[in-house]
């Protein structure tokens, strides 16, 4: 915990106002240059925002995360508070005032630069990813240096330095975008000389004194409830005094939460809802008002679907719940957090008309984590309320210990799971995403969000900067392992590490600063990175020992990569040469540009085991084509490069093979293969309203005989409803050699199960009518040897080409075909 973090703590939890004083001179440069930019210079209303953003500091102290990023947090939401004042006042008055008033910021390294940055500065700041904001208010707003912003954000120093670069690359697109052209030189240093000034002398005071009064005044309101709500009043006596005494804070909350938009009728009826806990926050009375969740919606937003989360075992309400938001708009992709009330309540705006896929999943400690996901595109209707009851998790945990057995605090502990397409549920199921915790000063770790059924898919491993990644752990290979995971007593142990160190020149053997140097594959979950020095020396830590690829890459130079035989026995010199031109131009077969194609530079290099495989170039080069189907690389290596294309309705080109020579190439995509059609009832005709389809590729055997190898990742198991489907491939199932095609299998609840023919990958649309016909469910019964029934047996059926193989305790995964096995 942040020493910032310990201030806020005490204030919430102790009451401190020293604590709250000392917050507030911390914090508040920060907020009064944003209100001040936002008020386009007026000083005075820079105060009243001020003023107002400490306000509500005072009030939601105790309902703020215990990890938050204040200064983040205050950063946003001084521009909501600055929007919310400002919208009532005249905009012209405030430009008239702004040139006599700009004397009071400090002057920009490039004033004429800051005079058109500045008024668009917090608006951009406001547009970039959570993660990306974090790191400029840390580094320019709160002015911590890397390795303060590296701890703050839990990553080191080098990936802060990435991070922070990285958003100022973003941010300075955002204000082109408001139209101020600026360059990444002037921006940083706009950001370092003027992003904060300083405040009025004896505001800071003032400001306190205003917020704690109004933060006791609340305490004192939500006191004085719980102390009418414990004695023996009648219940009628206790509405009507709540109603006296809550009305007019209730009415300045919703004001806020709303813009002055309710009416008294609707304050007094969400009063008369009020739950008789009232040692609840009265607060979470706005945040759950329909209007509170579409305050921040556009027009275009007119979904809406009300969350309420309980628990499975007791239907009661669980408060503050963590909620990965991710929605799909055809291919445009937006995800975010967010969290439910007090009261388990999360109401959540989308656009309905666009929206074509809508997922969440949920994370709090002692739940196991739970996904509910919705596909428009493929016939499911997104409700406007869902009430999830969310399982207790099964806690699993253990140690972190270095190469000597010696625990290693600091340590990260992640966790996923093996796909198992059988296990996905409509809409929900318990299905996450990667699960990371950080081990104590004993190396101890804990993670407690996992269901019982998924702990047998879980796999996972342990890292720490300083030393080499432990083994990676797959329970269903490994089922040894999880006895001990439940007892947490696992232990995962790091390797012992070597250094590398050395240097890199360019051509002419002058240093090169400011370089990053990759130790291992771009894609290694093990890598480690470093910059090096002006003097282009550089120590990478935490390598692993033996043979292994080393990579160096700077600006206006190609990257260049070699393989070490033995990491860290020497010295390595890293020479940088000028790059080459490659142009690449995408189209379609009629010879029409494909804008925004994905562009993927392959630096794995696959190939046959028996055949050597060349050192692919570990260059980070990800980028997309513009309007006329151009992707050009100013700094390519003067190699073979081999690369892999993509784009919405296209078949995707892999292993694409150039040289950088000037000249422009071209990638030709071919359409898709989409299949669509109606799924029916053999004997009525009727529409089958639930069915899905499993995707698979066609396999010969070298004595002749044909089979279908079914995928076992969950993407090709699809699931349908209404009766119709629709589905693009724009990738072959299995890679390696000519597309083979497709082979589709429906299956439904009482029917018998149907496999269409094979579908050739140059086929482009195709039209399917399939007809099920009824088949009784067959149920069985596995015991054990005395009897007793045997839960959680896994049932295999013997069918051709299942490639069905024991394992002691368990069926081999690794091999089996999911679709006709497992």
């Amino acid at each position: 915990m942040t020493d910032t973090n310990q201030l806020l703590l005490d204030y919430a939890k102790k009451g401190s106002e020293s604590a709250f004083r000392e917050l507030v001179i911390r914090y508040l440069d920060l907020v009064y240059s944003v209100a001040l930019r936002r008020a386009d210079g007026n000083v005075h209303t820079a105060e009243d925002i001020a003023q107002s953003v400490f306000t509500d500091l005072a009030r939601k102290a105790g309902d703020l995360p215990p990890n938050i990023l204040l200064g983040g947090w205050l950063h946003r939401h001084t521009g909501f508070v600055a929007s919310t004042i400002l919208r009532s006042e005249h905009r012209r008055q405030n430009r008239e005032r702004q040139a006599a008033e700009m004397n009071s910021l400090n002057a920009a390294p490039d004033n004429n630069a800051w005079l058109q940055l500045g008024p668009v500065l917090d608006e951009a700041i406001d547009q970039l990813a959570a993660a990306d904001r974090e790191a400029i208010v840390l580094c320019y707003f709160e002015r911590r240096d890397l390795r303060a912003v590296g701890a703050a954000l839990g990553i080191g120093e080098d990936a802060a330095q990435k991070r922070v670069s990285r958003a100022v690359d973003k941010l300075r697109e955002l204000v082109g975008e408001c139209g101020v052209a600026i360059t990444t030189t002037v921006l940083v240093a706009s950001l370092a000389g003027s992003a904060v000034s300083a405040a009025p002398a004896g505001l800071a005071g003032s400001i306190s004194n205003t917020a704690l009064a109004a933060g006791v005044g609340a305490g004192f309101a939500v006191g004085l409830l719980k102390g009418l709500t414990a004695g023996k009043f009648k219940l009628a006596l206790g509405a009507t005094v709540l109603a006296v005494v809550a009305l007019p804070w209730l009415i300045q909350k919703f004001r806020m939460a709303d813009q002055g938009s309710l009416s008294t009728a609707v304050i007094a009826k969400s009063i008369a809802e009020t739950p008789t806990d009232l040692t609840n926050d009265t607060a979470s009375l706005a945040a759950s008002h329909p209007n509170a969740a579409a305050k921040s919606s556009t027009a275009k937003e007119s979904g809406l679907l009300r969350l309420t989360i309980v628990s499975a075992d007791g239907g009661q309400a669980i408060p503050t719940v963590t909620i990965d938001y991710r929605r799909w708009d055809q291919d445009k992709f937006t995800g975010r957090s967010l969290q439910s009330t007090r009261f388990g309540v999360c109401e959540v705006s989308y656009p309905q008309e666009t929206t074509t896929e809508l997922e969440f999943t949920t994370r709090v400690d002692g739940f196991a984590d739970t996904r509910l996901h919705w596909r428009k595109d493929r016939g499911d209707a997104i409700p406007t309320e869902y009430t999830l009851r969310l399982e207790r998790s099964v806690p699993i945990g253990g140690t972190v210990v270095d190469a000597d057995g010696q625990p290693v605090a600091g340590a990260k502990v992640g966790f996923n799971h093996e796909d198992d397409p059988t296990s996905v549920k409509w809409p929900e199921d318990h299905e996450f995403g990667w699960i990371e915790v950080s081990t104590d000063q004993n190396g101890r770790w804990r993670i407690n969000r996992m269901a019982d059924e998924v702990i047998r898919r879980i796999y996972g491993g342990a890292r720490h900067p300083e030393h080499v990644d432990a083994d990676f752990l797959f329970l269903d290979r490994k089922r040894e392992a999880e006895p001990k995971l439940r007892a947490e007593t696992y232990a995962f142990q790091l390797g012992r590490p070597v250094e590398i160190s050395g240097v890199v020149v360019d051509a002419d053997g002058m240093a090169v600063g400011e370089a990053e140097v990759l130790v291992g594959g771009r894609s290694d979950s093990g890598k480690r990175t470093a910059k090096t020095a002006l003097d282009g020396t550089y120590t990478v830590k935490g390598c692993r020992p033996g043979k292994v690829m080393i990579t160096a890459e700077a600006n206006g130079y190609a990257a260049t990569t070699i393989e070490l035989a033995e990491a860290g026995s020497a010295p390595v010199r890293l020479v940088l040469q000028q790059g080459k031109l490659l142009r690449l131009r995408i189209a379609n077969r009629d010879g029409q540009p494909i804008p925004k194609a994905h562009v993927w530079l392959d630096t794995f290099r696959n190939g046959p085991i028996e055949k050597p495989r060349p050192i692919a170039v570990q260059a980070d080069f990800n980028p997309r084509s513009d309007d006329q189907g151009l992707v050009v690389w100013s700094n390519a290596p003067d190699t073979e490069l081999q690369f892999d294309i993509a784009a919405g309705g296209y078949m995707r080109a892999d292993d694409f093979k150039v040289r950088p020579d000037g000249e422009e190439h071209m990638v030709t995509l071919t359409p898709a293969v989409v299949v669509s059609g109606q799924v029916t009832d053999a004997i009525t005709g009727q529409p089958i309203p639930n069915f899905r389809i499993i995707c698979g590729w066609p396999n010969v055997s070298a004595a002749g005989s044909a089979s279908v190898n079914w995928s076992r990742f969950g993407r090709d198991w699809l699931a349908f409803t209404g009766g119709k489907y629709h589905h693009a491939f724009e990738d072959a199932l299995i890679h390696g050699g000519p597309n083979p095609g497709y082979a589709l299998k429906f299956e439904a609840d009482g029917y018998a199960s149907l496999t269409s023919r094979v579908i050739k990958a140059d086929e482009g649309e195709v039209q399917l009518a399939v007809a099920l016909k009824p088949a009784p469910t067959e149920r069985y019964t596995v015991l054990l040897p005395d009897g007793r029934p045997a839960a959680n047996a896994e049932v295999g059926l013997i069918a051709p080409g299942v490639r069905l193989e024991l394992a002691p305790g368990r069926f081999n995964r690794e091999n089996a075909q999911v679709g006709g096995s497992i």
